[in-house]
């Protein structure tokens, strides 16, 4: 089946095409799809491939498959022959053959072509903020003050961008983006579809990272942990500790970690990893405390949990804090990987009598037993305070008081 972008230009599997007078099969089944191919080759094959287009009416573009080589090409071709931007003929190209497996090295290696061609502009370095919901954006722009952030949050572009590298990478180049923050993928996160779309999402932002060489930050979660029982987890911000991932969510960011993990080994990649607990801020409370504050505002019973070895100890880290942390790694202080929290010990029953004394309630505290085992983690923060000046600031009791 041919694919026509224009009226001129299509592309095609190879094996599905049959010569035909005015019509031009051009071969770039040569060419690889991944690293190494000949920048010289490549170069011949867009020319030949203008030439053809003075003497046939048609020209068909054709790989194996006529997936990604022949769209690369065809990338190149029509932005020469229509004089326009690389990144308007490579949305053109993927608007027509609706193809969401064009490979990013072989499209890079187009690009660095038609750059030598053509004068390029400075831009301003941007900074994109992969955020499902956009809390976690939001406040960073907000209290940063800087306009060079991006946001993508949940929308009509959210799944088709990331489930799409070559849409991302046209994102990328056409936004001048060099640094990349992936905070969320989903809202649910415990669930098996979230560890498929996670490992899917995270290897497409890589792949795009690796051709443009953006830095990437990457927050990951605390729960790599949570398949430890024992009574309390001590760590610091820099711990060699093993995981023992329990759970999806669990499970899906130790993944997320290997693969960065194998990326950056293999390709000596600029990524940094932030493992964290919940997060939370003045407009956005844990769903366990506004269930708290709920039933302390009705003067109803408050059940906390209590475990076999512990009571429900709550780590958490208020987004003020996070987005601190976050710009230190932007600013490029540090890089690498980090647990963090919000140094607070808390657990379910303070919680609960904070918010009853903070509403004046008459609720009462109740204890549901748990049968299973539940781990405190502390992290010692202290040596990032010395070495960066970083320590967190907030307190849940102020957050709670400015309901």
């Amino acid at each position: 089946m041919i694919r026509w972008i224009n009226k001129k230009i299509g592309t095609a599997a190879w094996s599905s095409v049959i010569s035909v007078p005015d019509y031009f099969k051009l071969d770039v089944r040569e060419l690889v799809d991944d690293y190494g191919n000949n920048n010289e080759h490549i170069a011949n094959l867009i020319k030949n491939g203008i030439e053809i287009l003075k003497e046939f009416n048609k020209l068909i573009i054709c790989c194996e498959y006529g997936m990604s080589r022949s769209n690369a090409i065809a990338v190149a071709i029509i932005s020469i022959t229509e004089n326009i931007s690389f990144e308007r003929s490579l949305e053109c190209v993927i608007n027509s053959v609706k193809e969401n497996q064009i490979k990013l090295e072989v499209l890079k290696s187009v690009s660095e072509y038609l750059k030598q061609k053509r004068t390029e502009f400075k831009k301003s370095k941007n900074i994109l903020l992969i955020d499902h919901n956009g809390f976690i954006a939001k406040r960073i722009t907000k209290k940063t003050k800087k306009d060079n952030y991006l946001i993508l949050s949940h929308g009509i572009n959210f799944s088709i961008l990331l489930s799409n590298p070559a849409r991302l990478y046209l994102f990328i180049c056409k936004n001048n983006v060099e640094k990349i923050v992936l905070i969320s993928i989903a809202q649910i996160t415990n669930t098996n579809s979230y560890v498929n779309n996670l490992l899917y999402f995270l290897k497409n932002i890589l792949d795009v990272c690796t051709i443009t060489l953006s830095k990437f930050i990457f927050l990951s979660s605390l729960d790599v942990y949570n398949g430890i029982k024992v009574k309390t987890l001590l760590l610091n911000s820099k711990s060699n500790q093993k995981k023992k991932p329990e759970g999806a969510k669990g499970i899906a960011f130790s993944l997320a970690e290997e693969l960065i993990f194998y990326y950056q080994n293999k390709l000596n990649s600029n990524f940094s990893i932030i493992r964290i607990p919940t997060t939370y801020g003045h407009d956005k409370i844990p769903f366990f405390i506004k269930n708290f504050i709920e039933k302390a505002k009705k003067g109803k019973e408050i059940n906390i949990h209590s475990y076999q070895n512990n009571l429900a100890w709550i780590n958490l880290i208020h987004v003020n804090d996070l987005i601190d942390f976050i710009e230190l790694i932007l600013q490029n202080k540090i890089c690498g990987i980090y647990n963090i929290d919000g140094a607070e010990l808390l657990n379910s029953e303070t919680i609960s009598k904070l918010v009853v004394r903070h509403f004046s309630s008459s609720s009462i505290i109740s204890i549901v037993f748990i049968e299973k085992k539940h781990t405190q983690i502390k992290i010692n923060n202290s040596h990032l305070k010395k070495e960066i000046g970083w320590f967190p600031k907030e307190k849940l009791i102020n957050t709670i008081k400015n309901l």
